[in-house]
């Protein structure tokens, strides 16, 4: 299992003249401990592989700068020395775009979720991250390859499919990228691709596991009205142990709850949970109800603004990271993609906390240079 200390970089890389630079990252956060997740490597005559680590760094670096592709990575590592060494690389050694390329096919989704998770737990012992509040929203990502038609009904990437987004105004064809974000330090959290015709409603519940697995019990959580759905409230309260703030959908049946609630009621509602003996669609009905009683009194209602901070995640993924660039298709490897933007977000903000300057920690474009 990784640990922390693991994360720790050698001494004599700290170079203050690189401050707002690639090295500035790569000086303070290194992956070495990927090594002992891959077996020993065999004894082979030519040149030795490089180190996991490494080529993990050069994945995110590809990830930072704008427009880049794999041989890039390796023109720019062959012209920056220091920054080669930095990533841990040799100097006779640089990574080709078929080694970077199979390199990634070799990492499996479960190793970046690992990574994440790592990587937050550095995060919040420097108190970066403390998930008292967490938010969920989803974004649209088209597919690389085109839509199936009448003259080739048979898809090239069978794993997209068809969704509605208003952002592309009306139906694309693609996949839709579901991220849990710390609503007070606008960071990610946990990321899942699903196809795009894959409603919100039923993405609450994947997401309660692994929260509880990495140690976050949030006291709010924080989702839009696509997610309004009693099961959600039920799920929320009573498995992940926080209070759900999710917008109202005012669909049938919504105006019946919007009458007025006795401050008792509230105070009885936000801090204990339903009796297991009451029929689940009671207590669903109930935990609904009392979210939309608490969504118009303070301060609840300041708290379920901070749910723009999760759309602020993805702007900040589109536009600096460029999120919705994406050049490969099939389920698995859209995933990597979104766990690797998630993963350049916390390695920044783990730098700038390492380099004592934690309000940098959502300021990609800083080292982006």
């Amino acid at each position: 299992m990784a640990t922390v200390k693991s994360m720790d970089i050698e001494a004599g890389f700290y170079p203050d003249h690189y401050e707002g630079s690639y090295i500035d990252i790569f000086s303070h956060v290194n992956f070495n401990f990927l090594e002992s997740y891959f077996p020993p490597p065999k004894k082979k005559p030519g040149r030795p592989p490089l180190p996991v680590g490494a080529l993990l760094g050069a994945l995110i670096l590809k990830a930072l700068m704008p427009g880049s592709a794999y041989r890039s990575i390796e023109s720019k590592l062959e012209r920056d020395v220091e920054l080669k060494l930095t990533l841990g690389f040799k100097v006779a050694d640089s990574p080709s775009d078929s080694i970077l390329q199979q390199f990634l096919d070799k990492l499996e989704i479960d190793l970046l979720y690992e990574v994440i998770r790592v990587l937050l737990e550095e995060l919040r012992s420097f108190n970066l991250i403390q998930g008292h509040i967490l938010s969920q929203d989803s974004a649209p990502i088209e597919a690389y390859n085109r839509p199936p038609t009448k003259k080739r009904p048979v898809p090239k990437d069978p794993d997209a499919a068809w969704g509605f987004a208003k952002c592309k105004n009306g139906y694309y064809y693609g996949y839709k990228a579901q991220i849990i974000v710390d609503a007070e330090t606008n960071l990610p959290i946990y990321p899942i691709v699903t196809p795009a015709n894959v409603s919100d409603q039923i993405m609450v519940e994947p997401f309660i596991a692994p929260l509880k697995k990495w140690g976050f019990t949030p006291k709010y959580f924080l989702a839009d009205k696509g997610y309004d759905s009693g099961p959600n409230h039920r799920r929320v309260r009573e498995e992940l142990g926080s209070i759900g703030l999710i917008a109202v959908n005012k669909r049938r049946g919504t105006k019946k709850y919007s009458r007025k609630v006795t401050k008792k009621y509230i105070k009885l509602m936000k801090q204990t949970v339903l009796d297991k003996f009451i029929p689940i669609k009671k207590r669903e009905k109930e935990y609904r109800r009392c979210c939309i009683a608490l969504l118009d009194k303070k301060p609840w209602k300041i708290v379920k603004w901070r749910r723009a901070i999760s759309e602020q995640v993805f702007s900040r993924m589109k536009e600096t990271l460029e999120l919705e660039r994406v050049k490969v298709w099939g389920l698995m490897n859209v995933t990597k993609h979104v766990q690797l933007k998630c993963i350049v977000m916390l390695t920044v903000a783990l730098a700038a906390a390492r380099m004592g300057r934690p309000d940098l920690a959502r300021c990609i474009r800083y080292f982006q240079s």
